[in-house]
This record gives C-alpha cells, structure tokens and sequence, in this order.
C-alpha cells in the first residue's frame, strides 16, 4: 500500500473588504487493488468443474481470506489534483461578490483478475471437452483480466468551473438573496484504455 494527500492553502487580505483565498490539493493511491475470492463452484457446469480444485484448496487451507490469481502485476491507482481560488469582496453590509474558479485532474488505472481464478489447463480443458490434453503444462490460466493499456489509465479527466455570486440583505433584514452563474467544463485529459485477456 503506497497512499499520501497534501495540501495547502494561502489567504491574502487584498484590502480590508477583499479577501482572496486558495487551496491546493494532491492525493496519490498506489496498490494491488481488490483481489476477488473464488469460493464456490458449480461442478454442473464446464467452468465449474475446472474451478473445483481451487475452491477445494481455499476450503482446505482453513484461511477464509486466501486468495488465487494469475496476474503477475496487480494494480490499482488513483491520482487527485485541484486548485480552488475564491475571492470575496464585501461591498457594504448589504452585498458581498464572490468568484469561486477551480480546476481539477483526476486519473485512475487498474490491472486486476476479473474472477480470481487459477485453472491449470488440464483441469480447464478436461471439464469443458471432457478430454486431457496430452503433455500439459502445469501452468495456471486465468478466465479473465482487465487492464490498462501501457501509458494509459482507464479514467483520465480535467474539470474546469467557474462560478460567479451575488449575496446581498434586503428589507431591512428580512430579505437574504442569493444569485449568480455557474459553469463548468470536463474533457478528457489523454487517451484512455480498457482492456481485457479471457478464454
């Protein structure tokens, strides 16, 4: 597990009625991510009858978290960025204008078995084909991995808003309103993947 946030901010009091205001943030999550338990199989079915061996092997081991998988290089990361400034400027006692603009990136990767499988091919093809596959290998198959291509994540996104205000007291006190504009732009940052190996 590999994890740290930062942050900091700063105020400047422009002016006894200005106060500017900033905050900065970062967060960086890094780590083998979720890993799925296979810990039941249907013996009815082809797929069910290749995982029997593993389940036997969970329930065997006496470890309710014991876990099987074949990718050699699970991952999973999360990267955070944003600025916010706000602005405030206190006109008199009855109307305060405020600016909010921010700007944030968020990235997340991912490269995890789909089902947490661990097959070796004779067991796999046998259930399926009901034959052995002369000479195999006692290497492991899984039924499915999703990741990310190389470079890539599988969200990459920049989010731009822009939000403008008017707060202000009416009536003598009675009155509090509140209006403005609000926008806000999202696009893409770079190419993003998903990918996937199964049998």
């Amino acid at each position: 597990l590999d994890y740290y946030a930062l942050r900091g901010s700063l105020v400047l009091d422009l002016s006894p009625d200005i106060e500017n205001y900033t905050i900065v943030s970062y967060s960086n999550s890094d780590h083998v991510g979720n890993f799925p338990q296979m810990y039941r199989a249907n013996p009815g079915s082809a797929i069910g009858r290749a995982a029997v061996p593993q389940v036997t092997r969970l329930n065997a081991s006496g470890d309710p978290y014991q876990v099987e998988q074949t990718l050699s290089n699970p991952r999973s990361v999360t990267k955070q960025f944003q600025v916010i400034n706000t602005t405030k400027w206190q006109i008199n006692d009855n109307f305060l204008v405020k600016n909010i603009v921010s700007y944030a990136t968020f990235k997340q990767g991912l490269a995890q078995s789909v089902f947490g499988s661990n097959f070796k091919p004779v067991d796999l093809f046998t259930a399926a084909y009901n034959f052995v596959v002369p000479n195999s290998p006692d290497a492991r198959l899984s039924t499915a991995q999703a990741f990310n291509e190389a470079g890539t994540f599988g969200n990459d996104q920049n989010t731009f808003v822009e939000e403008f205000q008017i707060q202000g007291k009416g009536a003598d006190g009675k009155l509090d309103f509140q209006t403005g504009l609000y926008y806000e732009h999202s696009t893409p940052g770079a190419k993003t993947s998903s990918e996937s190996i199964a049998i």
